[in-house]
């Protein structure tokens, strides 16, 4: 729903900038044609046409270099880099943040400079790089706390609060999203952001280790009440069923069952297919916990078909590996077998395909260091060059004194001799944008 209202905003923007578009370009308003482009980028961006969005964003950049709106690049190669992130290439979006960061810096932005290290800690995170990531979001926080710009600080508590999460450190994982939440509570006032830190939090005392359902419940009923405050439905549908594995790992199975049917009615009210399977995965493993197998195996199976017509191969193993062992359970053991050898060839396409994007992940990040190794490489011979130019030319500098100063002393006339040195040539950095 978020989303959509999201999309619905830009597209509303995008026909407001459309008219003046045709006037811009009369007027040659260089600017104002940057802006008209970067929100034609932004409704493709939000419809997911990425490669239109692209080619929007570049046009603005374009124009925005073309006057010198250093803010306006910054804005435009930032969003550049979002959509990379978007394609999960991590790489990419990296040059593009850093990009945006040289133009913030130079515009003198402090709140863009505090949005680009927080969006380069983002991708970090994402490319499991925690340390790195950790390190550009304290950056970013000096930067908002100083500049008392809330939401964007408490955006960053909460990604803070993920990267710990990933590092395997709950209790700090725990204390970042908690300053989230009280930042959106006190300051913000965000509902929507609210209800994410209490996605986050009843998250992680549902994980073995750190498991407190009295807690997790708590947070995952606040998130039920904010998301009907905000018509926030796709976050409604998984809550319901978070709420559901939270009743089942306590056995209350009763209650697991009235919540996941209820994630199940509303994922199927907005059409959330993947929410479906994992509902109806859920709603068999109720089922079969209750000791109602059929049962069980009819959702499992249902399923399984849906996840198969989405090609979503998590749920295919969940699903299937659901149906085996409600097999197992009434003692048809054939059906358990045939279904246990699915779940495991399933399972070992999911670990190959995460191994090969491993392999290209490694191939790429070798041929980027292996790109700037050569760079380095090239620079290293350009400055030995230029000291080789200059030891020859004090040399020769050298050789003419001694000869003037000979030619002197033969001729015993006392000569002002001046010496002329040749200028050595500076090279300058130079940064593509």
């Amino acid at each position: 729903m978020q989303k959509s209202l999201q999309t619905l905003i830009q597209l509303c923007r995008a026909r407001a900038v459309g008219a003046p578009l045709l006037w811009r370009k009369k007027l040659n308003y260089i600017k104002g044609l940057g802006g008209s482009y970067n929100y034609f980028g932004k409704s493709h961006y939000f419809r997911q046409n990425f490669d239109d969005a692209l080619i929007y964003f570049k046009k603005a950049d374009e124009y925005f270099k073309k006057c010198g709106f250093l803010k306006g690049s910054a804005s435009v190669l930032n969003n550049c880099g979002v959509i990379y992130n978007s394609r999960g290439d991590y790489e990419m979006a990296l040059v593009f943040q850093k990009k945006a960061l040289e133009m913030n810096i130079l515009a003198k932005n402090e709140e863009g400079i505090g949005n680009n290290y927080a969006n380069i800690g983002n991708t970090l995170n994402l490319k499991g790089e925690y340390l790195p990531a950790m390190e550009w979001l304290i950056k970013a926080e000096k930067i908002f706390s100083k500049l008392e710009k809330w939401e964007p600080l408490a955006t960053v508590y909460y990604n803070m609060g993920f990267v710990n999460y990933n590092l395997h450190q709950p209790d700090k994982a725990i204390k970042y999203c908690e300053l989230a939440l009280k930042t959106r509570e006190e300051k913000s006032f965000n509902k929507v952001g609210m209800a994410y830190c209490h996605v986050f939090l009843g998250t992680i005392y549902s994980d073995p280790g750190k498991t407190n359902y009295t807690k997790a419940n708590y947070h995952l009923n606040k998130v039920i009440q904010l998301c009907k405050e905000t018509g926030d439905k796709t976050t409604l549908a998984s809550t319901y069923v978070n709420l559901a594995k939270s009743y089942l790992g306590q056995r209350k199975l009763d209650s697991a069952l009235i919540n996941v049917l209820k994630g199940y009615e509303i994922a199927k009210e907005i059409d959330g297919k993947k929410f479906i399977a994992v509902s109806l995965y859920y709603t068999g493993e109720i089922y079969r916990n209750m000791r109602k197998s059929s049962l069980a195996i009819k959702y499992f199976t249902e399923g399984y078909e849906l996840a198969k017509s989405l090609g979503d191969k998590t749920s295919m193993y969940s699903n299937s590996q659901g149906i085996a062992l409600a097999n197992a359970d009434s003692k048809n053991y054939k059906d358990a077998y045939d279904y246990i050898l699915l779940s495991t060839k399933i399972k070992d396409t999911i670990y190959s395909l995460e191994n090969t994007n491993a392999v290209y992940e490694l191939e790429a990040k070798f041929q980027n260091e292996k790109k700037q190794l050569e760079i380095d490489n090239l620079n290293k011979s350009k400055k030995v060059q230029e000291l080789e130019l200059a030891t020859k030319e004090q040399e020769n500098s050298a050789k003419n004194k001694i000869l003037m100063l000979g030619a002197v002393a033969l001729i015993g006339i006392a000569v002002f001799a001046f010496v002329a040195f040749a200028n050595f040539k500076k090279t300058k950095s130079q940064h593509y944008y």
